[in-house]
């Protein structure tokens, strides 16, 4: 799987941590200290599983500003809450999520390759990948593929956790 075209169109960081990236993490190893580590992932993990794009716009934001707080309390909780960008507005920023699957829940999404075609392994449909829809195309194991359409709702794509 590529990047989306959309990706290169808009300015998202990719790549090694800039010089003020590495002196905010440094900061944080100062103030936290290096056995709590197991910390982290409770302070960088989104509990909201909201989309990594729209957060990245609010993290700039945080990462330029005076906040000591962690990003998600900043965002959530602190002086992050009232922050309400143009380019991802609040309601965008929480109503975007992503809904992990069960593997039970994620054979409705089960593709295969048949004749070159897409198609639904549980109805045998072809997947109807039609010009301006977005899909999420995940590789699983053994020529096994998942794929959902992103929908503009509550739940806007599906992700699949193995």
């Amino acid at each position: 799987m590529g990047h989306h075209s959309d990706c290169n169109k808009q300015k998202v960081k990719r790549g090694l941590w800039s010089p003020e990236e590495d002196e905010k993490l440094i900061n944080y190893i100062s103030t936290y200290g290096h056995g709590l580590w197991s910390s982290v992932p409770r302070l960088a993990i989104d509990p909201r599983h909201r989309y990594g794009h729209n957060l990245h716009l609010y993290y700039d934001v945080w990462f330029h500003g005076e906040s000591s707080q962690p990003f998600f309390y900043w965002l959530d909780v602190d002086d992050g809450k009232e922050v309400n960008l143009e380019k991802c507005s609040r309601t965008v920023l929480q109503r975007q999520c992503i809904k992990y699957l069960a593997p039970k829940e994620r054979e409705a999404f089960e593709v295969i390759v048949d004749d070159g075609k897409l198609v639904y392994r549980h109805s045998w449909e072809v997947v109807n990948t039609t010009e301006g829809s977005k899909w999420i195309f995940c590789p699983m194991y053994l020529e096994k593929y998942v794929c959902s359409r992103k929908e503009e709702r509550q739940v806007s794509a599906l992700e699949f956790s193995r």
